[in-house]
C-alpha cells in the first residue's frame, strides 16, 4: 500500500507544480510561432553494474593462445526520482510546411539504493557501494535538441539531434558507475506522424518530449484524435530510457486551436522487481505545460 501512496503522491505534486508538451503544429495553423514550457517528475528504475574485483587469466595455452584476465561486476538497482524542465521553440518558415525549431531542459535525480549489495565472490562480504553511490546520490545535466520538420495535413516527420552534459539514460542495459565520466552523449531525435491531427492519427516519437525524461522518455508510439475544435487526446505505449519498464502513456491538450493551451501528460504507474529479487521499483513520470502562439 506504501508504494502506491507513493505513486499518487507524486502525481498529485506533478499536477500543482510544474508547467511540458510535446509535439510540432502542422502548417495549416494559423500561428507560425510556437513556444512551450514545461516541467514534471517522476521515478525510475537504473540497472548499475558495479566491479567486484579482477579474476586472473589462465596465460598462454599449448596452443600459443594468451587467455587474459576478466573484470568481475555484479548487479545493483537503484531508484531514481527525479524533476526536470525544459522549453522549445517552434517556427514555422513562411506560408511552407517546413519548421525550425530547439527543445532543451534540465534534469535533476537523486538516486537510493534498492534490495541488498552484491556479494563480493573474493571476500564472500557485501560490496562496499560508498563510490558508487557517491557518483549517483544526485546527478544533475542539461540538454539541447536542434530539429528541422516537415509538417502538412495528414503526414509529418522531423529529425533532430539531441546533445546532453552527459549521456542520456536510454535502454534496459546495465550501466556502470564511469558513465558518468563520460562527458557529453549524442542521440538522435525523430517523429512521424500519419492523419490529420484535427481527426485521428497516428504517431511515433523519439526523445522530443518537453520535459525530455517526465514528457514521455525516450520512444512514444500511439493514437491521437480531436473529440473537439479545443481539445486534442493522445494514447499510447512508451518504452525505452530512462525507465526499466514499458508502459501506458497519455496526454492532451487544452486549448488546442486557442493562442494559449495547456498540456498534461502522465506515464500510468508500472512496478518490477529487482536483480536480487527482493526489492520493487515503481516507476512513474507526468508533466504539466502551457504553450503561446502566435
Amino acid at each position: 500500500m506504501k508504494a502506491r501512496h507513493d505513486n499518487w503522491s507524486l502525481l498529485a505534486a506533478v499536477a500543482i507544480v510544474a508547467p511540458m508538451a510535446v509535439g510540432v503544429p502542422d502548417s495549416d495553423s494559423t500561428y507560425s510561432t510556437t513556444v512551450t514550457l514545461g516541467g514534471g517528475m517522476g521515478r525510475h528504475g537504473t540497472g548499475l553494474d558495479v566491479y567486484l574485483g579482477t579474476m586472473s587469466g589462465s596465460g598462454y595455452e599449448c596452443d600459443g593462445t594468451y587467455v587474459p584476465g576478466h573484470e568481475v561486476r555484479g548487479p545493483l538497482d537503484l531508484e531514481e526520482t527525479f524533476t526536470d524542465i525544459g522549453g522549445g521553440i517552434d517556427h514555422r518558415v513562411g506560408n511552407s510546411r517546413v519548421h525550425l525549431g530547439v527543445r532543451g531542459g534540465y534534469v535533476w535525480e537523486e538516486a537510493t539504493l534498492v534490495g541488498s549489495a552484491p556479494i563480493n565472490p573474493f571476500t564472500n562480504e557485501p560490496v562496499d557501494l560508498s563510490e558508487a553511490m557517491g557518483s549517483y546520490a544526485k546527478t544533475a545535466y542539461w540538454y539541447v535538441n536542434p530539429y528541422l520538420a516537415i509538417e502538412a495535413s495528414n503526414v509529418g516527420i522531423g529529425f533532430g539531434v539531441v546533445r546532453s552534459q552527459i549521456p542520456l539514460r536510454t535502454d534496459k542495459e546495465q550501466r556502470i558507475p564511469e558513465d558518468l565520466g563520460k562527458g557529453a552523449g549524442t542521440q538522435p531525435s525523430f517523429h512521424l506522424r500519419l492523419g490529420p491531427r484535427d481527426l485521428l492519427y497516428v504517431s511515433y516519437s523519439l526523445w522530443e518530449g518537453i520535459p525530455i525524461y517526465s514528457g514521455g522518455g525516450m520512444h512514444n508510439a500511439g493514437v491521437g484524435f480531436q473529440p473537439g475544435r479545443q481539445l486534442d487526446v493522445w494514447a499510447g505505449y512508451a518504452f525505452g530510457g530512462p525507465y526499466q519498464t514499458d508502459g501506458v502513456y497519455l496526454r492532451t491538450t487544452v486549448g488546442a486551436a486557442s493562442p494559449v493551451a495547456l498540456n498534461l501528460s502522465l506515464r500510468v504507474p508500472a512496478t518490477y522487481q529487482t536483480a536480487d529479487g527482493i526489492g520493487w521499483i515503481n516507476e512513474v513520470g507526468g508533466s504539466v505545460g502551457v504553450q503561446f502562439r502566435r
